[in-house]
């Protein structure tokens, strides 16, 4: 036996035995482990033999079920909030140089930043000052001491990105925190995220918290809402809604009134539209909980608040958040925030320029508190407070982790909405399983039995190649950690037809060589020599076509990709290596005469 074909029967053992061991943790995870171990990585991987890798192939959304969700990005939102931190900076800026100004405002819905300068500063320092250290504003008018701003087209498109980015990060980190394994999750189109969960048992909650925002920001209260609100005659409210007064001590001592409307939550939007008329340009309306329901029951009450619509600090700045249980009442929880070093100073500096005020805590739009500042809070914490109202302690523990798991994992950097929502569901994806290894099953025995009846000896070698090729695709899945889906499972049958058409061409060339009278050993060279470059060249043409669908496409054409071009990878080495191994081997060592072909 020549030495060549001792080093191929090498390779062929070796890449065999190891496409097994890459095999076994998937075995033992989907035929052995109990349901704790596959619930939890941990668990599975201690109870795995510690001679295997913790590396499995994992079953996609369509075959476990799950969500698959499309989320659009606020992305304007984000251009505005990137105008609010330039003119925060902007007034920071000004003061350092010594250049007076009478007012910075950011009109609401837009990026635009108007600047009034002191009459007695000089425009035309502020315009160099500005060319200077603020390239990404540009000056849109000038009119005497007021110069109106806007972002620059190259900022907007880098804060549009940016935040798209970001919102992926994001969404990933919480989808990680939150259990989801082996998350789809990739950007679409210029402003939406593609989202694929399987296997969740709870698809609402992961949708609720995977799309919260999670925004956090701290909104002054403004304690002159009562010439606001005590404008509206109480016949024009819509149904439902009172006013409500209520006083507390404000700075220096003085008594302030305070006016506000109880009303539905179902009523929100229409005292929002009979309201936004009369605000001013830098106030909005923010609503939070009264605590009971309505005496009817029908509707939880909601209190109105009359709010400053830059907020003072955001959760931007925050590093943890953590859930604590309440000292007062044991079913109660609340969330401990800590900010930063400079979201601790920006605190510490908010709370002591506005002692005996009230301040918001705003999160996703909703008012959760509204307490009066005491003193100055320095050391950057301060608390959320959820679960009062009927709710038992379990649920209210849930809701109080389930912030802090969100705001942990970061803010999303703008506001998103659901554009597409799909569920599956397990038992379809049980069905799904079934169905398409009954296809691959049965795909496998037809094709077997046909090499067999047709080419004799030689299509069981043939047969033999095949169930190789199968072994080979899903270690090297297996061995990616790669995710299997249905059209991936198509892929495989694909691939099964694919390596048993090499095998046909080899075949009929070496039945061609025979019949010309060549000696068997004569003929398989031949055979094998001439099939070779039609072979490499449909299977390279395949590659290519697989390489698009990957580069293109998403979730399940992308599993259906890489399994296509593993399949081609190895269809090409079980019928041009392992056959030829097997036929050598009858040739050189045996001597055969005759093929069974």
């Amino acid at each position: 036996m020549e030495r060549g074909w001792y080093f191929r029967l090498t390779i062929v053992l070796a890449t065999t035995l190891g496409s097994l061991y890459m095999l076994y943790p998937s075995y033992f995870y989907y035929f052995k482990a109990t349901p704790q171990q596959r619930d939890s990585h941990e668990a599975f991987c201690a109870a795995l033999p510690s001679q295997f890798p913790c590396i499995k192939f994992n079953l996609g959304l369509d075959l476990q079920g799950g969500v698959h969700l499309v989320m659009g990005v606020r992305v304007d939102k984000a251009v505005e909030q990137r105008a609010d931190r330039m003119a925060d900076s902007l007034k920071e800026g000004l003061k350092e140089q010594k250049l007076p100004f009478a007012r910075i405002d950011r009109p609401k819905d837009t990026s635009e930043i108007d600047l009034v300068m002191a009459p007695t500063t000089s425009m035309d320092a502020v315009e160099k000052y500005l060319r200077r250290d603020y390239r990404s504003l540009d000056v849109l008018r000038r009119l005497n001491q007021e110069l109106m701003l806007d972002l620059s087209s190259e900022e907007k498109k880098y804060v549009r990105e940016a935040t798209v980015d970001q919102a992926i990060k994001t969404i990933r980190n919480r989808a990680d925190k939150f259990g989801v394994s082996e998350p789809v999750i990739a950007k679409r189109g210029d402003d939406s995220v593609l989202i694929q969960l399987p296997g969740i048992s709870d698809p609402d909650r992961a949708i609720a918290n995977i799309g919260r925002m999670a925004q956090l920001e701290f909104k002054m209260v403004d304690s002159e809402a009562t010439a606001v609100f005590d404008d509206v005659p109480a016949s024009s409210l819509p149904e439902g809604v009172t006013k409500h007064e209520d006083s507390f001590d404000g700075p220096g001592g003085k008594n302030i009134r305070e006016v506000s409307f109880l009303l539905p939550e179902t009523q929100e939007a229409a005292l929002t539209a009979l309201l936004e008329p009369k605000l001013p340009n830098d106030r909005d309306i923010g609503f939070g909980s009264a605590g009971p329901e309505s005496p009817n029951g029908k509707a939880t009450l909601v209190r109105t608040y009359l709010l400053h619509h830059r907020a003072g600090i955001t959760g931007d700045y925050l590093t943890d958040a953590h859930v604590q249980q309440s000292t007062e009442l044991a079913s109660d929880y609340y969330v401990v925030m800590t900010f930063d070093p400079k979201g601790a100073k920006i605190f510490e500096h908010l709370t002591e320029e506005n002692v005996r005020r009230k301040f918001a805590i705003v999160l996703d739009g909703k008012v959760t508190s509204a307490p009066i500042i005491e003193e100055k809070i320095p050391g950057g914490t301060a608390r959320i407070t959820l679960g009062r109202g009927g709710a038992d302690a379990q649920t209210k523990f849930e809701e109080a982790k389930d912030l802090s798991l969100v705001l942990k994992a970061g803010a999303l950097p703008a506001p998103v909405e659901v554009r597409e929502k799909r569920t599956v569901g397990q038992t379809l994806g049980k069905d799904a399983i079934t169905k398409g290894s009954r296809a691959l099953f049965f795909g496998m025995v037809f094709v077997l039995i046909f090499m067999v009846m047709y080419y004799r000896l030689s299509g069981f070698l043939a047969d033999l190649a095949v169930t190789l090729n199968l072994f080979l695709v899903l270690g090297v899945m297996a061995m990616f950690g790669a995710t299997l889906t249905l059209p991936g499972m198509a892929g495989i049958v694909l691939t099964v037809g694919m390596a048993v058409d090499a095998n046909v061409l080899i075949y009929e060339r070496i039945r061609e060589e025979l019949r010309v009278g060549k000696t068997p050993r004569a003929a398989i060279e031949a055979g094998y020599a001439r099939a070779f470059v039609t072979i490499l060249d449909s299977h390279i043409t395949d590659v290519v076509a697989a390489i698009v669908l990957f580069q293109y496409g998403s979730g399940p054409v992308r599993g259906f990709a890489v399994t296509l071009i593993i399949g081609i990878s190895a269809s090409l080495y079980t019928a041009l290596v392992v056959t030829r191994l097997i036929y050598d081997y009858f040739t050189a060592t045996r001597r055969v005469q005759t093929l069974s072909i």
